[in-house]
């Protein structure tokens, strides 16, 4: 796709600096006039920023940040909440691999195994409705067994640590947010509450 245009003068920066609002702002007009931007939107943005509201937790950790306008708007919901810290983290291809809708699930699994889903923790993915994510989808939305009798078979078969089980035993409380893309298409978010975690019998 090769360098954006520029769509701000040089010294007007210091003006979005501070400004969280004038820089999504400025984010937006690059998308809409010069070049198409997969950014998450100010309306399922919202949805986010209005969780993150609700919830007010010390932490978020968000996997996959792109041009950065999630990290200001998310960051700048955190912030008004009490917050204190905001990691955003992008894989890029000159360093890892690039992040797809489809590690989405062995990422929450690996968050799982590090301790970093427990009961009390929100996740959040979005593209639930373009393109979809079944597998996520059951996962978030299966028993305790279910997750259990699916995991069995790879627990001796895993091979360098590859694909993460997880822990099938948290307990979700799972939501279905609609919104809309930057585009206007309908997409939806997923959320999910951690709200137990089962004794293993």
């Amino acid at each position: 796709m090769g360098a954006a245009p520029a769509f701000y003068k040089a010294e007007e920066q210091i003006f979005l600096r501070g400004s969280p609002e004038d820089m999504l702002a400025a984010i937006d007009e690059l998308g809409h006039s010069q070049d198409f931007l997969m950014n998450v939107g100010k309306h399922k943005g919202k949805i986010v920023a209005d969780l993150i509201a609700q919830e007010k937790p010390k932490t978020v950790l968000e996997i996959g940040w792109y041009v950065g306008s999630s990290a200001i708007m998310f960051g700048d919901a955190l912030r008004r909440g009490g917050g204190r810290r905001y990691i955003s983290l992008e894989m890029n291809s000159k360093i890892f691999f690039d992040h797809s809708m489809m590690s989405h699930l062995n990422d929450l699994k690996l968050c799982q195994e590090l301790s970093l889903v427990r009961p009390g923790s929100v996740t959040l993915a979005d593209n639930m409705r373009r393109p979809g994510n079944p597998l996520y989808w059951e996962y978030v939305r299966a028993s305790t067994k279910g997750k259990v009798e699916a995991a069995r078979p790879f627990v001796n078969c895993l091979k360098d640590d590859v694909i993460s089980l997880g822990n099938p035993l948290l307990v979700y409380r799972t939501t279905l947010l609609e919104g809309l893309e930057p585009s206007g298409h309908a997409d939806a978010a997923d959320v999910s509450y951690c709200v137990d975690e089962v004794v293993s019998s």
